[in-house]
């Protein structure tokens, strides 16, 4: 959004909107609490500080792909028209550009991991 010129305002913060979100998805989905995680203090750009959970490294592409196949294109558009409706001109293009990315990302998880080792080997010497 930002390249296409829109500024996120100072008082907005997604990522705790998404953080809420992504933790009840753990808890459901997943039947992870993370109630249980460290916590540290996250300080932004403009000096805010804010508890937030430290997640583990396992859960990284649980966050990423709950991040653009559930809050972008489920939640996105209400959070950005309750706080900043600007915001609304540049959502549709970045909702698109990430559906178009989850689908070359889903067509490369869909190679088998046996066909990926066979092709990574090296020819042995003669």
């Amino acid at each position: 959004m930002e390249e296409g010129g829109y500024t996120l305002p100072e008082n907005m913060l997604p990522d705790i909107s998404e953080g809420k979100m992504f933790s009840n998805w753990l808890r459901k989905e997943k039947g992870i609490d993370p109630k249980g995680f460290s916590q540290y203090t996250h300080c932004f750009e403009d000096g805010r500080l804010v508890k937030a959970r430290l997640y583990p490294n396992e859960l990284l592409g649980d966050f990423r792909g709950h991040f653009y196949n559930v809050w972008l294109p489920q939640r996105a558009t209400d959070y950005f028209a309750q706080r900043d409706p600007k915001a609304l001109t540049y959502l549709p293009e970045v909702i698109q550009l990430s559906a178009k990315s989850n689908q070359t990302f889903e067509r490369v998880n869909s190679v088998s991991k046996p066909a990926l080792t066979k092709q990574a080997k090296a020819p042995r010497a003669t």
